[in-house]
């Protein structure tokens, strides 16, 4: 591959970048080419953390830190749909919150009527819309390309 310096990231000049991004990984710029452009897969793989204030900002799979990174691929935004009757077993009874006022509640009550899941009386598209999970992630299935 030919390497472009637009893509090396470093303290200082993250640009956005976030966990999950995959690409290079070195301690120093001549190793960081010479992984490009030898395509050397030893020091390839997925952003695990990033380190904002560090001299060794990227973090790989095996919490090993480096000074540079080579940006190959951004990570590919989920995309998740309402949930559907069939999803039942995934929410039934587990915690959510409202993305602006915060309360919290369990999923105690489904109803389906004129096609619309209802989920404690709520629409299962407004479920989507407007609460998430506990843990953050949001209250609809996971939309795979398979």
């Amino acid at each position: 591959m030919k390497f472009d310096i637009t893509k090396v990231r470093f303290e200082g000049y993250l640009c956005g970048l976030k966990a999950g991004c995959e690409g290079y990984f070195s301690d120093t710029m001549s190793g960081l080419q010479h992984c490009v452009e030898e395509d050397y897969r030893f020091n390839f793989g997925k952003i695990k953390k990033i380190n904002e204030n560090s001299e060794f900002p990227f973090v790989n799979k095996v919490d090993v830190e480096y000074r540079y990174f080579y940006l190959v691929e951004e990570p590919k935004e989920k995309k998740y749909r309402p949930y559907k009757l069939e999803d039942f077993d995934k929410f039934f009874n587990k915690g959510f919150e409202h993305k602006e006022y915060k309360f919290r509640v369990r999923v105690n009550r489904i109803e389906y009527e004129n096609n619309t899941l209802y989920i404690n009386g709520v629409t299962a598209q407004n479920f989507l819309e407007k609460y998430v999970w506990l843990d953050g992630s949001p209250c609809g299935a996971e939309i795979t390309d398979e």
